[in-house]
């Protein structure tokens, strides 16, 4: 193949990957406030549009992730528009620029239900991590004798255990902790803007990033573990025993309203982070 010829697959791989990233993370945003609301409310299996929706997120974060394999301008447009959206939020969280980030940024409009978690920028450091290693830079791994793989095998199970199960106590920890809000549909009350709270964020996005880097470096076992540590409990198990149990959560009730906003964030999480790194685990079998 010509050089002009792989420029212009590589430039057609990126234009796909514009049109389709910012749908995905469209979807994405509104199933994580779908179901948020839904699980406040006391019915958390009670939203199928969103669990559609997340469906169909996952479905184009992994096209997405072979677009980015075969083109390197792809992990920048992706990185683009995950930074451009989390700036858009950010303008929302910080500045509470809510008015005047409609008139700029009508199409990046986030659901206030995203600002305690400002999921958009932990979308963005999800994003950059795995950007981070281009297919230029596998070309260059060394190969690794058997010790140092079952050593870091035992690392990525510390490490990614450990990772998101304090993801899970801090995202619980900032959640919202009451569905008045809800109720009165003053979710302005889902808005923070002390210090603190960022500064915990902070610290999730460093989670979130390690978990990242794990998966493109060690794509196959930390695939797993995502899965059984944020998905599947985020998206199905849990939410399926709360109702099978019948714990339905009331406005007041802490513990559950809590618990309903962690996990479809925790999930979401867990799936950009297995549908972007998924060509990593194609290109090491």
């Amino acid at each position: 193949m010509t050089q002009s010829r792989l420029w212009q697959q590589q430039n057609l791989f990126a234009i796909a990957a514009a049109i389709i990233f910012p749908i995905g993370l469209h979807l994405l945003f509104q199933a994580v406030a779908e179901l948020t609301t839904v699980g406040a409310l006391g019915t958390p299996l009670a939203a199928p549009r969103g669990q559609f929706q997340l469906l169909v997120s996952g479905a184009l974060f992994t096209t997405v992730s072979y677009l980015s394999w075969r083109s390197e301008t792809a992990f920048r447009v992706m990185v683009f528009w995950s930074g451009f959206w989390a700036f858009s939020t950010l303008l929302t969280g910080i500045l509470e620029w809510s008015r005047l980030q409609f008139i700029l940024f009508p199409a990046f409009l986030t659901s206030p239900l995203l600002q305690w978690s400002q999921l958009p920028t932990l979308v963005l450091l999800v994003t950059f991590a795995s950007a981070l290693n281009s297919p230029n830079a596998w070309q260059s791994s060394a190969p690794a004798t058997s010790k140092t793989i079952t050593r870091g095998k035992v690392w990525v199970l510390i490490m990614g255990l450990a990772s998101s199960t304090s993801l899970y106590g801090l995202l619980y920890f900032l959640a919202p902790k009451s569905a008045v809000p809800l109720v009165t549909k003053n979710l302005a009350q889902f808005q923070h803007s002390h210090m603190s709270h960022w500064a915990l964020l902070m610290v999730a996005g460093i989670l979130v990033y390690a978990l990242t880097w794990l998966a493109v470096t060690y794509p196959s076992l930390t695939q797993l573990l995502v899965w059984v540590s944020l998905i599947l409990p985020g998206l199905v198990v849990l939410p399926l025993f709360l109702t099978i149990a019948g714990w339905v959560a009331t406005p007041h009730d802490s513990f559950l309203v809590g618990l309903s906003a962690v996990l479809p964030t925790s999930g979401s999480i867990g799936l950009i982070i297995s549908t972007l790194t998924a060509m990593h685990l194609v290109r090491n079998r």
